[in-house]
């Protein structure tokens, strides 16, 4: 089963609206480390694009990416809801604290 889910960047600061982009999921693929994995890279990439698309150029962007991909990433991972792919993300980011405690504990 195909699941498609929408990245939207979860932080505005350049757009009215933010950007968005559609990833089709394979959910069977969730089951194995190995196709979690490649959904997460996929979602990662996708999520950073998405929000690196809705963000102006300037001094504070590279940071703004940064907390935006970190949200997206947050939001995605919690409404897929796969118990390898939940797994995978706490592993990556510190246990799984949400985003932006996480940036700030990172630029201390």
């Amino acid at each position: 089963m195909l699941s498609s889910l929408i990245l939207a960047a979860a932080l505005q600061f350049a757009a009215e609206t933010p950007a968005a982009q559609d990833v089709t999921i394979d959910r069977a693929a969730l089951a194995t480390p190995a196709g979690a994995a490649e959904a997460y890279d996929r979602l990662h990439e996708t999520a950073r694009a998405v929000c690196q698309a809705d963000n102006a150029p300037g001094i504070w962007s590279e940071y703004r990416v940064r907390v935006c991909t970190a949200d997206t990433m947050d939001r995605a991972i919690a409404d897929l809801n796969a118990p390898q792919l939940v797994q995978l993300h706490a592993e990556r980011t510190h246990a799984g604290q949400p985003a932006i405690p996480r940036l700030y504990a990172e630029r201390d």
